[in-house]
């Protein structure tokens, strides 16, 4: 189902600029389409246009449309909202709104007209602008595509990302269309229209607001006056009373030549307008800044030459027909002078417009897209792909891809080109094809420090490779296949499998007493999937997973720079992205926790078709053994560890004070007791210390939690072990709090818990 957000135009009524678009696109979209239903935000809750009936008021501008409730619960996954209207005026949360929305699995395509406010918020009423931004930042988040209504509008659109630090949008350009309709309502006056006939029109059309630069206008017009009394050149300007215009609005209804050569007209119909453009020897387009230029398109429509700014989206859709000016007098002049010689208007020849069914046929061409439908999914993955730097780790794992999984032909590798030879000496003799790539050969030059962020860069350029087909498996060369595997691992039923660890990355607490680098490109991957309403399973299960190459491409092109996990990006925007096309299931893989004393996740796999680094073997590899046994310490951990879970307090930062949410709990030997830390202030430093550890951080070191490991045996029955924290609130500021931790040997119904 396709959700047009139609909100603004419902309420307001209104014809003309953004509504006008939204009107037209929806009135083809619904002829085109039986599944798009017209959405109106209330702060009662989301409804939709009820009946033809009501669709016919709403295109035609008219009361009396009726709305019936849309519960949340009636949007499903893979359902699209799209938002063409000028939604910075709904007068809603949109963050919030759009969060729910996505949550429920809803699709968010932004039709996007400019970021006039963002980029050039001089020209634009204060409000405009604070609304525009808090309604561009929910879109920044929360957006699926971009539609931009022309390549200037795309490449700010770009630019901003980059500038705002938020990787690249997915977006695509469809013009606008522009053959009007007219409104049923709508009376033409055509009285002032006749009383111009013989004269040379300059028409002017557009909004008086600072950004149409209708002061550059009579300034040129005035110049033209001067330099050419005798022509009979008169200035038609057409548009609403905007903001911030005060002087310009004094500038025209004062003007000398008020009402004799220079007129506004503030209440024109469609049909008015298509006689003033059909009077019109020439319309000055010459905004500081336009999106699209609607004015423009009609008016060569009507075949009437155009001035237009240089360098801007107004040359772009007048498709060269266009006469393109700097914005300086003497510049206007010298190219308005020749249009408006001779005794009969010079007219434009050639130029086609979009029609607004070709916008509507464009825009759904796009939301057919969002699930890629031409990305060859359902091909079974022939490919091993491979990141290496270590020959001997990859030499092992390609041994075991030729034994156990009889599918993969292929074998693709990328390495550094210190490596390289080294790389080739270990890959000879396979009987898979291998194409071994270097860095270099790839453009890569310098790569991050960061170790999410170099393996984020070097996957999104390696997945770019021509010779990579439609489906691949994505490797590390320590991941071992430790048991026979099909197709059907990876590929079932037309969906792709994707194999998680963590159902809920704010599981995740990374690594104590230092958080690694994987740990903190979790918590990046898990802080930007949440805030864009995304899953945020992590799917980096150390082990081969199928990607999807079109896909994965278009997932790091909107993640580039930001330093997320390869894997649970990829996984989490894509299944959102083509709900039908993949299924979450746990990972089947041994080795991951490597050490299960230092942490075990919260799965346990039930199946164990690879290994994560397995230990050595000799002769022809039988990981069965190794398996079993990495499953047992496994699971041995975890006991130990709920056993530590069900009485684990709380520390807080809060108030100005530090304390445990219980000061005793009692534990059996060997146990790990992971204490979550809450801190609801800033500080300076937090020490902790038992028996003979002792560790320090600052507030960018701290770990998620503090963590403590009781010893193996008690002699005598029981032990109290002193757990301290202190706290540097500021320099002056020391807080400290003492946990207690009694660790019994004898056995008890409840092993560990408060006393």
């Amino acid at each position: 189902m396709i959700y047009v957000n139609v909100t603004n135009s419902f309420h307001t009524r209104r014809w003309t600029g953004i509504q006008r678009v939204v009107r037209e696109v929806s009135r083809h979209l619904c002829a085109l389409r039986d599944d798009v239903r017209l959405l109106v935000f209330k702060p009662t809750g989301m409804h939709v246009l009820s009946g033809p009936d009501s669709l016919r008021r709403y295109l035609n501008a008219q009361e009396g449309a009726d709305l019936r409730r849309l519960p949340l619960e009636a949007v499903a996954p893979g359902d699209v909202l799209l938002d063409m209207d000028a939604t910075w005026g709904d007068g809603i949360d949109h963050r919030d709104v759009l969060a729910r929305l996505k949550r429920q699995g809803m699709r968010h395509v932004k039709l996007h007209h400019d970021a006039v406010p963002l980029l050039h918020p001089q020209y634009c009423d204060r409000n405009t602008v604070c609304t525009f931004v808090d309604d561009f930042q929910a879109s920044l988040w929360h957006a699926d595509h971009w539609i931009c209504t022309t390549r200037t509008v795309e490449r700010d659109l770009q630019a901003l990302f980059g500038r705002l630090g938020h990787g690249l949008p997915l977006s695509s350009v469809v013009p606008l269309g522009a053959n009007p309709t007219v409104a049923p309502d709508a009376a033409a006056t055509s009285q002032r229209v006749a009383a111009l006939q013989g004269r040379k029109v300059i028409l002017v059309v557009g909004t008086i607001e600072p950004r149409k630069n209708h002061a550059l206008v009579l300034d040129a017009f005035d110049a033209h006056r001067r330099q050419h009394a005798a022509d009979d050149a008169c200035l038609v300007i057409v548009g609403k009373s905007g903001w911030n215009n005060d002087a310009i609005r004094a500038r025209i209804t004062t003007h000398p030549r008020w009402d004799q050569d220079v007129f506004w007209f503030d209440d024109v119909a469609d049909p008015e307008l298509n006689q003033l453009y059909g009077l019109a020897w020439v319309c000055l387009c010459l905004s500081h800044y336009e999106g699209f230029g609607l004015p423009a398109v009609e008016a060569l429509m009507h075949q009437v030459p155009v001035l237009c700014t240089a360098g801007s989206a107004l040359e772009e859709v007048a498709q060269g027909q266009a006469v393109a000016v700097e914005l300086h007098v003497d510049a206007v002049v010298q190219a308005l002078a020749p249009l408006l010689q001779g005794e009969a208007p010079q007219r434009v020849h050639g130029y086609t417009a979009t029609t607004w069914r070709e916008t509507a046929l464009g825009i759904a061409a796009v939301i057919e897209q969002l699930s890629f439908p031409e990305a060859d999914f359902h091909t079974v993955p022939t490919q091993a792909v491979y990141l290496s730097i270590r020959p001997d780790k990859i030499r092992r794992s390609l041994d075991s891809v030729q034994r156990r999984m009889p599918f993969v032909d292929e074998a693709i590798v990328l390495t550094a080109d210190p490596t390289l030879a080294a790389m080739a000496d270990a890959l000879r003799g396979l009987t898979l094809r291998v194409t071994l790539l270097s860095e270099s050969q790839l453009g890569l030059h310098t790569l991050p420090d960061d170790h999410v962020a170099r393996n984020m860069l070097l996957r999104q350029t390696l997945y770019a490779v021509d010779s990579l087909r439609a489906n691949f498996l994505a490797f590390d060369d320590d991941y071992v296949v430790a048991d026979d595997v099909d197709p059907t691992v990876f590929l079932e039923d037309g969906r792709h499998k994707a194999y998680h660890f963590v159902r809920q990355g704010a599981e995740w607490q990374g690594a104590f007493p230092a958080p690694t680098s994987f740990d903190r490109g979790v918590w990046r991957t898990v802080a930007y999937l949440d805030q864009s309403g995304y899953d945020t399973r992590l799917y980096s299960a150390h082990q081969p997973q199928i990607v999807n190459k079109r896909i994965a491409n278009a997932v790091y092109r909107k993640t580039a720079g930001l330093g997320l996990d390869e894997w649970s990006s990829y996984f989490n925007i894509a299944s959102h992205l083509k709900p039908d096309g993949f299924v979450s299931l746990p990972y089947v893989t041994a080795g991951w926790p490597g050490d299960v004393k230092a942490w075990t996740g919260p799965i346990t796999p039930t199946r164990c078709l690879f290994f994560n680094d397995p230990p050595t073997t000799d002769g022809r590899e039988n990981l069965s053994s190794h398996v079993q046994h990495w499953l047992a310490e496994l699971q041995q951990a975890k006991r130990l560890e709920q056993q530590a879970v069900s009485a684990s307090p709380v520390f807080h930062i809060n108030e100005g004070r530090a304390y445990f949410s219980n000061a005793k709990i009692r534990c059996q030997p060997s146990a790990r007791v992971r204490i979550p830390i809450q801190a609801h202030q800033p500080f300076q430093a937090l020490a902790l210390s038992y028996f003979w550890h002792h560790w320090t951080f600052t507030p960018d070191e701290a770990p998620a939690f503090l963590s403590v490991l009781l010893p193996p045996a008690v002699a005598p029955a029981s032990l109290e072990v002193p757990v301290n924290v202190t706290v540097h609130l500021d320099g002056h500021t020391v807080v400290t709090a003492t946990l207690t931790i009694e660790v019994v040997t004898a056995p008890e119904e409840q092993p560990c818990a408060p006393p």
